[in-house]
């Protein structure tokens, strides 16, 4: 089982911050390491970023709960099939804690599973790229006017 949660605090509201990421379709106009975000024929989206250099791409369904406020992905294809992602939108001293936590029971390739489960989709691709993601997110809040 690969388990991952990354958090940051932003100086802005539960709702101003999810307002930004619900629009998951926009992504790449707002997080430069985003290469495309596309719906597909089945609803899905079809999701790809760079981690450094390297391309990597995903499909995903997706649902927002603008009540709680919570974002919540389930991988439907890919190396990453059946990994469940949540965003939490929490308030905090300074502002919001934003967490996204990552789960996969990688099922490929028995052998290597839990190696590649934790240093390579969780330590190296999911992580790296998450903290990207909180990164551009806290930038772009904490630019706005208040």
């Amino acid at each position: 089982m690969m388990h991952s949660e990354t958090a940051v605090t932003i100086a802005a509201p539960p709702r101003a911050i999810y307002d930004v990421v619900a629009n998951v379709e926009g992504w790449p106009r707002i997080l430069p390491h985003y290469r495309y975000v596309r719906r597909t024929g089945d609803g899905s989206l079809a999701m790809a970023a760079r981690r450094g250099w390297i391309p990597v791409r995903w499909w995903a369904r997706v649902e927002g709960d603008p009540l709680a406020p919570a974002l919540r992905f389930r991988h439907v294809a890919g190396w990453t099939r059946g990994m469940e992602v949540r965003w939490s939108f929490t308030p905090c001293q300074g502002g919001t804690r934003v967490a996204i936590v990552h789960d996969l029971d990688f099922r490929v390739l028995p052998l290597a599973r839990e190696w590649i489960a934790r240093r390579v989709i969780g330590d190296f691709f999911v992580d790296a790229i998450a903290r990207r993601t909180l990164a551009c997110v806290k930038a772009l809040m904490e630019a706005r006017p208040v």
